[in-house]
């Protein structure tokens, strides 16, 4: 399902997983875009670029990305090109038999050990297309006896596969240069760090030793909204991980820096689109269940 907003759109996985083969003639995405689960993307089309956050990435067929729920993320294509690609949406929790006697399955997509980019041989592309065909077929059929048990594994066995990948460090992409790079990423990281602050324009400008015009179109032409956008945005993921850990709506307003908790209420539903009582509710169901 997806809602659009001003700056950024969400694809809220409606279902605990959702893996797709897909060939578009013509693909565009103008806007960045979060999930509330994780994604591996897996191009079979040169030249696809990979905007994640502020870092951007020049990948060719056979290049698996990986996104978490809170990083915003952007495809783009020439649009003279075939666009075929594999891709697999899945909330944690799908796996959590797993996870919970091997949870370093997901640390591919933590803060600490983040992957964003895989180059992959012909011989591994082989083996994850196989992977992705056989969980697309098991998806559909997840009704039958063990088919929802076999789409599981066939997803762990694709992690698996990932990790043993990252951890020999092969072919790890590294980010492509653009103008402003280097400050964009500072003033990210600054951000992602001090959320729950106020912080002017003019701040940054001078902590950042870089004009305030800059800064904005710095910003828009990297992460397609302005710094002000992307710390509401921060603010509100972080927000997520609050509620799901009990914490009182009023009290994660206070912690992500809302003074008025109203304020907070209605940014997280433009964001969400749900209430953070309606996401704390639904979160905290799906671990008792």
């Amino acid at each position: 399902m997806r809602l659009d907003t001003e700056n950024v759109d969400k694809v809220l996985i409606e279902n605990d997983l959702v893996v797709m083969h897909k060939i578009d003639r013509i693909h565009f995405m103008d806007k960045p875009h979060f999930h509330d689960g994780f994604e591996i993307h897996f191009t079979l089309t040169n030249s696809t670029t990979y905007q994640i956050d502020e870092r951007k990435f020049d990948a060719d067929a056979g290049t698996v990305a990986l996104f978490s729920s809170e990083e915003l993320h952007r495809v783009s294509i020439d649009r003279s090109k075939l666009y075929e690609r594999y891709f697999v949406l899945f909330k944690p929790s799908f796996i959590e038999e797993f996870t919970t006697s091997f949870p370093f399955l997901l640390e591919i997509f933590s803060k600490k050990q983040k992957v964003d980019c895989l180059e992959l041989t012909s011989d591994q592309s082989l083996k994850v297309t196989n992977l992705y065909e056989e969980m697309i077929r098991c998806d559909q059929e997840r009704e039958k006896p063990f088919e929802l048990l076999h789409l599981k594994l066939k997803l762990t066995e694709l992690l698996i596969l990932l990790n043993k990948i990252v951890y020999s460090n092969e072919k790890l992409h590294k980010p492509i240069s653009y103008e402003h790079y280097q400050t964009i990423s500072e003033i990210v990281s600054f951000l992602k760090e001090e959320y729950m602050n106020e912080m002017t324009l003019d701040e940054l400008s001078e902590r950042f030793f870089i004009s305030k015009s800059t800064i904005i179109r710095a910003f828009k032409n990297a992460l397609g909204m302005t710094p002000n956008q992307y710390l509401i945005y921060m603010r509100i993921m972080k927000s997520r991980e609050l509620l799901e850990q009990g914490y009182s709506v009023k009290q994660v307003s206070e912690k992500i820096g809302y003074r008025d908790e109203s304020s907070y209420i209605k940014k997280f539903k433009e964001i969400q689109a749900e209430s953070p009582k309606q996401y704390q509710l639904k979160n905290l169901r799906a671990k008792r269940s």
